[in-house]
């Protein structure tokens, strides 16, 4: 599973965002978790789990009709029609977890790449109002587009999250394979290093709280010294 850790429930206080984890994962009907054979029909197999469990009705099972790859399977428009009635199912202002599998990632413009054609590169930067020079080669007409393409790189799933008042976050590829080096021992040395991290930014609030009341009255004795020094001078 792809799955990430949550951090509430279903059952919370209205008001309250809740985190929804996504999991899928592809299962030979022949093999167990622990000893996959890569033989026989694939299950492919997509849910949503929160604190605690999995959530109610967001179960997906089929058969992949591929001998290959169950990304054939597991596409766009698959993941699209589950999310769209998924988004149903929870509360506004629930916040979604998922990674950037490619069917998790389509997006709602194509924005041209250097296998473009070269008035396919015109044509997207006249429709979006960019200047250009008609005499421009691919690579300069590319250097452009890259310049500009983050503002339209819109993910369908995004915009479906939108619109449903529910919040969408990605997990950053990075961030995904430091979790596959996560084992039991540097879990609980992270844990440690927070709770350390909390006491100490208490302890910082504490002796604020003690030692403002000495800065004040130091300050305080340093001006009386400074004005009766002022006095002195003058007489």
């Amino acid at each position: 599973m792809d799955a990430t850790p949550s951090t509430s429930g279903l059952s919370s206080p209205p008001k309250r965002r809740k985190l929804i984890s996504l999991a899928h994962l592809s299962l030979n009907k022949k093999q167990s978790l622990k000893s996959p054979s890569g033989k026989g029909k694939c299950l492919i197999i997509l849910h949503a789990e929160c604190e605690q469990g999995f959530v109610k009705d967001a179960l997906l099972v089929f058969e992949s009709k591929k001998t290959g790859d169950y990304h054939e399977d597991m596409n766009g428009t698959v993941f699209e029609q589950w999310f769209s009635e998924f988004l149903k199912k929870l509360p506004d202002g629930d916040v979604i977890v998922m990674d950037n599998a490619s069917y998790h990632s389509s997006r709602i413009e194509k924005v041209s790449t250097t296998c473009s054609l070269k008035k396919d590169m015109q044509d997207w930067l006249r429709l979006k109002n960019i200047e250009f020079d008609i005499g421009m080669v691919r690579s300069e007409l590319i250097y452009i587009i890259n310049q500009y393409k983050e503002n339209f790189n819109t993910y369908v799933t995004d915009e479906m999250a939108q619109q449903n008042n529910k919040v969408l976050l990605r997990l950053l590829p990075l961030l995904m394979e430091a979790f596959d080096n996560v084992n039991n021992i540097n879990w609980q040395n992270c844990i440690a290093h927070v709770l350390k991290e909390e006491k100490m930014y208490k302890l910082d609030g504490i002796m604020d709280d003690l030692l403002e009341p000495i800065i004040i009255s130091l300050s305080n004795d340093t001006d009386s010294d400074s004005a009766t020094d002022t006095d002195g001078d003058n007489v």
